[in-house]
């Protein structure tokens, strides 16, 4: 992530983690306080499947 954020690049991050950010958990806070660290964020805000998994779409946070 550093590398791709010194090059001001465009970032896109997609995929399965198996974790499920609907629940505050310690997995969940340690991913979430990095992304901020890097000004991003999981775009997807509920369940994709029935299964209690949430897959993620992680994106730098654009600023206006």
């Amino acid at each position: 992530m550093q590398k791709i954020q010194s090059r001001n690049k465009k970032f896109l991050l997609c995929g399965d983690w198996n974790l499920n950010f609907m629940f505050d958990n310690r997995r969940v806070q340690e991913l979430q306080n990095l992304l901020e660290s890097y000004d991003m964020i999981n775009t997807v805000r509920s369940p994709t499947r029935i299964i209690p998994l949430i897959d993620v779409i992680i994106t730098k946070i654009i600023q206006n």
